[in-house]
């Protein structure tokens, strides 16, 4: 056992402020519903957190209110709004944007996550898929196609939409692919060469 020295002041743990201790929730949630998908129980994540569900519901009232907090930190707050920039650049061709922007986008172990949740956050139900995807859509999506758009083009929008999200997704399964293992970008580079490929945004 430690023991304490004449003068040493016994220690104390800080109690965390109500802003600490949500922000510490909500990043366990994060990384617990990128693990288990948003069909994960809060008293998993409670058990994982060291804390009771009472205490969880204290700061998040249900089940449904955490992932809708969860999916506004990591698919709203987050966005780099450095990106938007990068994808507006028409002075640069769409293939160096495109690769600018995801190894922002899906690099490091937050990366991981956001393109974990992207899959679960698809298939969790029509409401949680749509906000997701009306949110990608207008700052993602929406850029993309109308830098593949021309008047020459003659495939209609609603198919170089379903090319971009395939595109989004290949990517997102690639980052959970590729987790943890040695830093290599060729992978985005190739996915994005063979989207231009395909869908030649000269028209």
């Amino acid at each position: 056992m430690d023991t304490l020295t004449p003068n040493e002041p016994k220690q104390r743990h800080r109690r965390l402020t109500r802003q600490e201790r949500e922000g510490r929730i909500l990043e366990g949630a994060i990384r617990f519903f990128a693990e288990f998908g948003f069909e994960g129980q809060t008293r998993g994540l409670a058990d994982r957190l060291g804390i009771t569900q009472p205490l969880l519901y204290r700061y998040f009232p249900d089940k449904d209110s955490l992932i809708d907090r969860v999916f506004r930190e990591i698919f709203e707050r987050d966005w780099n709004p450095d990106w938007d920039g990068v994808l507006a650049d028409s002075s640069r061709s769409l293939a160096a944007r495109l690769d600018d922007f995801y190894r922002g986008y899906l690099g490091g172990d937050f990366g991981y996550e956001r393109a974990r949740l992207f899959f679960f956050a698809s298939l969790k139900d029509d409401t949680t898929a749509t906000r997701w995807l009306t949110t990608l859509n207008a700052r993602l999506f929406q850029p993309i196609l109308r830098s593949l758009r021309s008047p020459t083009r003659t495939t209609s929008p609603e198919d170089d939409l379903d090319l971009i999200v395939g595109l989004h997704s290949a990517l997102a399964a690639l980052t959970i692919r590729r987790h943890r293992r040695a830093a290599d970008n060729t992978g985005i580079t190739a996915l994005i060469g063979a989207f231009i490929e395909g869908a030649d945004p000269r028209g």
